[in-house]
């Protein structure tokens, strides 16, 4: 006698209605979220090793056809999820403006006209901390504030008043893996932190290496206090 489940139904017809809803669920609903349900080819070849001795012989051609379309199914989800994804290759200067002014802080535009060195702006926080953010390899030698620049370089001085040594620099480049601390020749030292755009990312990636930029500066001071 073949088993059943609580609702009195073959296990066997139990777990290919299970197997379809899943299907269904992660294959046939176009809506996507954060983490949209995809199953993989080794969930799907755990299905199909568990559901098909249990099936009728009838019923094994449908559930053989069924698990092929859903590996189909796998692959044109998962393409059209990579080619819906938003990305950018570049930020301007006005982009950044933006952010920035969007989270609060106060910034500045120094760039020149007709300055052919990295065009560079002034940020300050909420709590009073400035830094410089220069933009690279733009699509123009003297860039406009909307041409779109490659990669971002975010900076932050202080005066080395207390004569920090770059012993003390250097241990830091060493301990921590984001961020690079400098001495510069008219006695000043710095953090600065770059990131790159080309191939494409995402505007919150890009965002949130604002923050990842702050916490790099938390940890010069805490470990270098200049």
């Amino acid at each position: 006698m073949r088993n059943t489940d609580p609702s009195g139904l073959p296990t066997g017809h139990c777990q290919l209605s299970c197997f379809v809803s899943l299907c269904e669920r992660s294959f046939f609903n176009p809506a996507s979220q954060e983490k949209p349900e995809v199953i993989t080819l080794w969930n799907a070849a755990q299905a199909f090793a568990i559901v098909t001795p249990l099936l009728p012989p009838t019923q094994r051609k449908s559930m053989t056809r069924l698990v092929k379309i859903a590996l189909i199914a796998t692959f044109l989800t998962a393409s059209t999820a990579v080619q819906a994804a938003p990305t950018i290759q570049g930020v301007s200067r006005s982009d950044v403006v933006n952010w920035l002014t969007a989270k609060g802080m106060k910034v500045e535009d120094n760039s020149k006209p007709n300055d052919e060195d990295a065009p560079w702006l002034v940020a300050t926080t909420k709590e009073d901390r400035v830094f410089n953010i220069f933009l690279h390899d733009c699509v123009s030698k003297a860039p406009k504030p909307k041409d779109l620049c490659a990669q971002i370089r975010f900076k932050l001085f202080w005066d080395n008043d207390k004569g920090i040594t770059l012993e003390a620099i250097n241990k830091f480049n060493l301990d921590y893996v984001f961020g690079r601390g400098f001495r510069t020749d008219d006695k000043e030292i710095g953090v600065d932190y770059a990131v790159n755009l080309k191939g494409g990312v995402s505007r919150a990636m890009v965002e949130e290496n604002v923050a990842y930029f702050l916490r790099v500066v938390d940890d010069f001071e805490e470990t270098v206090k200049p």
